[in-house]
């Protein structure tokens, strides 16, 4: 008598579960991003934060280290950053200040809570993870990085308060659309002001790449963030009343109208020396053809439409992203060296290192197909 048996479970595979799990803090991530989005007072999504963002992002994209993942948690970390601010400044103005006019709370508390404070993720970052944030990247992307957590403060804020800051937008428009959108009055805005820093710091970074530079490095940067939190305070000030003195010194930048150009302007020059700085690093690199990043994106659908094939052509677009992405990094990494200050070689080796096999792995994946 023949005997039945019974069919063999096969454990899951260490892979699978690792994708299972990929798709579901992916799915997390973005349910916490459409919630955070349409969950507002009032439920205005505020999508001139998210307008300037994005848009940011895509004028970046030739010369940004960083992907959208990160740029997407960026913003998420200035949401949740920015009720920590909220509570800070009522312990502040309650607790140890109890009884302060508005006006000092909206000119002195507000912008020097605030302005510091929004970009204080990305501060922590590159002191956690100094060789991949700072020499990986460019001023370009902690630029777009600052955007992203001062435009997460600023829906936060304009939700709490139901009001918009688009329409009244100072600066450069192009078309009748300005490109500081979330500017407002005469500040220009959380998430240019905390760009602007952030650039600064980013210029800081590749001077101290010179021991000439090293001493003023840190100049711009604190030059800039002094300057946000000055016209922040004010714009505010403004808003009740302003003596004859005040109003003096705001006038010597315009009353604030000379911010928007000269951080747009800044953006364009760097982006456009970044540009350079990655062409020269990368010239001797090859290029995959573009074709070729098609014909592998395309690949899977020839076997038809089901959920498994477009889930392979959304991975391999991600893997096309990774690889330019990643290319950028090593430029960046090149060219941080070509400066005369002192740097841990043994540890500059291993990134260069780790970040070209990151790469030749990226390439192999495209042109194997």
């Amino acid at each position: 008598m023949a005997t039945v048996m019974a069919p063999e479970t096969l454990p899951a595979r260490p892979g699978s579960l690792r994708r299972t799990a990929g798709d579901v803090f992916l799915f997390v991530r973005i349910v916490a991003g459409l919630a955070i989005i349409f969950g507002a007072k009032d439920g205005r999504p505020y999508v001139h934060h998210l307008a300037f963002l994005i848009g940011v992002a895509l004028v970046s994209w030739a010369v940004r280290g960083v992907g959208w993942a990160a740029i997407y948690d960026a913003f998420l970390a200035g949401v949740l950053c920015a009720y920590g601010i909220l509570a800070l400044q009522w312990l502040i103005e309650v607790v140890l200040l109890r009884g302060v006019s508005l006006t000092f709370r909206a000119a002195v508390v507000a912008p020097l809570t605030e302005e510091p404070l929004k970009i204080l993720p990305l501060l922590l970052l590159l002191v956690v993870l100094p060789w991949r944030g700072r020499w990986s990247s460019g001023a370009s992307d902690l630029m777009v990085l600052g955007i992203a957590l001062g435009s997460g403060f600023g829906f936060v804020e304009d939700s709490l308060w139901r009001t918009r800051s688009y329409g009244d937008a100072i600066g450069i428009h192009v078309l009748g659309i300005p490109l500081t959108p979330d500017a407002r009055g005469h500040f220009i805005g959380h998430g240019a002001a905390s760009g602007f820093i952030c650039l600064a710091i980013g210029w800081w970074i590749w001077m101290s790449r010179w021991k000439l530079l090293r001493v003023i490095a840190p100049l711009p940067a604190l030059f800039v963030t002094f300057w946000m939190i000055v016209d922040h305070g004010l714009w505010n000030y403004s808003t009740s009343s302003m003596d004859r003195f005040t109003a003096w010194i705001w006038r010597l930048d315009g009353s604030g109208r000379a911010a928007p150009y000269l951080f747009v302007g800044a953006a364009f020059v760097t982006m456009f020396v970044e540009w350079f700085v990655l062409f020269v690093a990368n010239s001797k690199l090859k290029r995959l053809p573009l074709s070729r990043s098609v014909a592998y994106v395309r690949q899977p659908l020839r076997k038809g439409f089901g959920y498994a094939e477009l889930r392979m052509v959304a991975r391999r677009i991600r893997g096309v992203f990774a690889y330019l992405l990643t290319r950028r990094q090593l430029g960046y990494l090149l060219a941080h060296r070509r400066g005369d200050s002192p740097v841990n070689t043994r540890r500059y080796a291993a990134e260069v290192a780790t970040t070209v096999g990151r790469l030749l792995i990226a390439q192999k994946a495209i042109t194997r197909t």
